[in-house]
């Protein structure tokens, strides 16, 4: 180079050029290191896609390819020993991902089984009709008024869960998991089938319905350790099957299965029905408090007895309370969410007041 040799500023000129090419070659560099570190980092943070990807000047355009290998061309070596250190960076630190993974599997297993005994609870209000899918694929339909306790992860033996209230469960087939209902007074244990189960804390007497398979239900009376249930049939656990029912009531064991008469009438509800068979006035008041979330009050005990037959089919309250007054002979008023029954017959005098 002829031009730096004629005179000595060119000289100095020629070297402060040179320098700065060499602050920007390593300037470069260090920015392709930085973007390499922060896609791996994106990668190691999410596991399912833990893949190494190694940056190199492929995925630039032509022209800084070209620029690029000018760029190292001056210092083949030293570009080798920066890429060979990259390498041996990045295989350390996949081993040390690798390493934490395998050893921390342990925590895992104890994580899931916490996970496994941590109660969910789920509640529905009256004049609340609620469905859920549980952790197994199992669907429930909860009634109102009704709570059920579920763990966010079934345990690797047993699929348990707790039940106040009434709810209609189709059980999702597993053979190696026996799927057991707790009640206060029973426990319900299936391994795949479709069923219902009425156990309000107030009633004296849980009832447990079978529409599709096989369950056995075994009174709270033997139960004892509620986590180790047999699955040999004991003197007071009972097998239902499709269309079968049976009552257990509080310190007692099953009763004798008995074949259903009207499927309606026992899971009505689930659909929104309300399907009454020379039930109970009292018995009628307490299903519609809790499908309207209205409250009764009944001016005269004698009316209690008087039974109705009737099929309500998503139907209103005012439509409800219409036909219940025809058909019981019993006029209503409603203040706020307060209704009054009282007789329309003034020769009965037996009243609350009274008693």
């Amino acid at each position: 180079m002829e031009w730096i040799k004629e005179d000595p500023e060119n000289e100095a000129r020629f070297e402060q050029l040179r320098k700065t090419w060499d602050v920007a070659d390593h300037f470069e560099l260090q920015q392709n290191e930085d973007k390499a570190w922060q896609k791996l980092s994106k990668r190691i943070s999410r596991p399912d896609h833990l893949k190494i990807h190694r940056l190199d000047n492929t995925e630039q355009s032509p022209t800084e390819g070209q620029a690029s290998d000018k760029t190292y061309s001056g210092s083949k070596d030293t570009s080798y020993q920066v890429w060979a250190l990259r390498a041996a960076a990045i295989c350390l630190l996949f081993v040390g991902v690798m390493y934490a993974v395998y050893n921390y599997a342990p925590e895992k297993k104890t994580q899931e089984v916490s996970l496994a005994s941590t109660m969910q609870e789920v509640k529905a209000e009256r004049g609340q009709r609620l469905n859920l899918t549980l952790d197994d694929g199992t669907s429930v339909v909860l009634n109102s008024a009704s709570v059920l306790r579920y763990p966010s992860q079934f345990s690797d033996s047993t699929r348990k869960i707790e039940l106040d209230g009434e709810a209609f469960f189709s059980v999702a087939k597993d053979k190696s998991k026996p799927f057991l209902v707790h009640t206060g007074e029973a426990t319900v244990r299936v391994l795949g089938t479709k069923f219902n189960v009425n156990a309000y804390a107030e009633d004296e007497e849980v009832e447990v319905v079978v529409a599709e398979g096989k369950v056995a239900v075994k009174s709270a009376m033997s139960v004892g350790d509620r986590d180790s249930v047999s699955s040999s049939t004991l003197p007071n656990e009972v097998f239902l099957t499709k269309g079968e029912y049976t009552i257990v009531g509080k310190e007692s064991v099953p009763t004798t299965p008995v074949t259903v008469t009207s499927m309606d009438y026992h899971l009505g509800w689930v659909d929104g029905n309300l399907i009454f068979d020379a039930t109970p006035l009292e018995e009628v008041i307490r299903r519609l408090e809790l499908y309207y979330n209205r409250d009764f009050q009944v001016t005269n005990a004698m009316l209690l007895d008087r039974k109705l037959t009737a099929t309500f089919k998503k139907e209103s309250l005012s439509k409800v309370l219409d036909v219940l007054s025809i058909a019981m002979d019993v006029k209503y008023e409603q203040v706020d969410s307060l209704i009054y029954l009282e007789p329309y017959s003034p020769s009965i005098q037996n009243d609350y007041s009274n008693k």
